[in-house]
């Protein structure tokens, strides 16, 4: 998942609410954080440290490689 620039990773499911974590928590020690509501509401939980924010490029082609696996999962061959 994108948002504002940094790449997450889902870290669980609690009363309705999904928690995402930096992607870079492992190689850079970054405690970032966010929680996304039931109503798609995103909160920032802890703000990120020790890495910038991900270039424009890389966004989107995590994005368009997301769509390509999207397509070949539903469409017919």
């Amino acid at each position: 998942m994108e948002h504002d620039g940094f790449m997450y990773v889902n870290n669980g499911l609690k009363n309705g609410i999904t928690y995402f974590k930096c992607n870079k928590a492992q190689s850079h020690f970054c405690m970032g954080s966010i929680k996304k509501s039931i109503d798609g509401t995103i909160t920032i939980v802890k703000r990120h440290n020790g890495h910038a924010r991900e270039p424009d490029n890389t966004i989107v082609v995590n994005n368009f490689r997301n769509v390509l696996k999207h397509r070949a999962a539903t469409e017919n061959a």
